[in-house]
């Protein structure tokens, strides 16, 4: 047990000497430093099936704007908060805004997770981790099914709803162009006059 403990510390330790922080968005770098260091950078990386890519497009006062990209078709604009800890110390967050979805903010957060691989291999050249970018995916995913589940059945149900609603309304028509009338103006037992 004391050899874990020593081993902890000394991890800790050395962390604290290397200038590196345990929040994967900080960066031992003023704000106007980072900033900087983003202004007109891209970054890039291959998932095995495509190339994904990212480009710094503005900096802002404390916001930087980001265009995301495949090489395929896909293209999403997000930013990134520029947080000043201290003098020396900066947070970067991705931001990718809310939609009203379980389903969309599964997506955004995968988003925002890539967009802060993007960050990290700009301002320190380590590749993007996407490893990391696939257990943030399934562990957001996971903690949001319930919710994605409940919205697919809504939409599904709301789906048959309007497709019996077009189903009378066609039925209806044709009624109505026969001569019949319509539904509406037969009883509701099914019998032949008006109400």
């Amino acid at each position: 047990m004391k050899n874990l403990k020593y081993l902890l510390a000394s991890f800790v330790a050395g962390l604290a000497l290397a200038g590196c922080t345990t929040d994967r968005n900080t960066y031992s770098a003023s704000a106007d430093d980072v900033k900087t260091k983003l202004i007109g950078k891209s970054s890039s990386y291959d998932t095995g099936g495509q190339k994904r890519s990212m480009t710094v497009t503005n900096v802002s006062g404390n916001s930087v704007s980001v265009r995301l990209y495949n090489d395929v078709s896909w293209s999403m604009n997000c930013s990134i908060d520029v947080e000043a800890i201290d003098d020396a110390n900066t947070r970067l967050i991705p931001n990718c805004g809310k939609v009203g979805s379980a389903i969309g903010q599964t997506t955004l957060g995968f988003v925002e997770t890539e967009i802060a691989e993007h960050i990290k291999q700009i301002l320190t050249g380590e590749p993007v981790d996407v490893a990391y970018i696939n257990t943030k995916a399934v562990a957001s995913t996971t903690a949001n099914l319930p919710a994605m589940q409940a919205e697919a059945l809504k939409a599904d149900a709301d789906m048959r709803n309007f497709e019996r609603e077009a189903e009378k309304i066609v039925r209806d028509a044709e009624l109505a162009k026969d001569g019949w009338g319509t539904k509406s103006d037969f009883a509701e037992d099914g019998g032949w006059g008006k109400k």
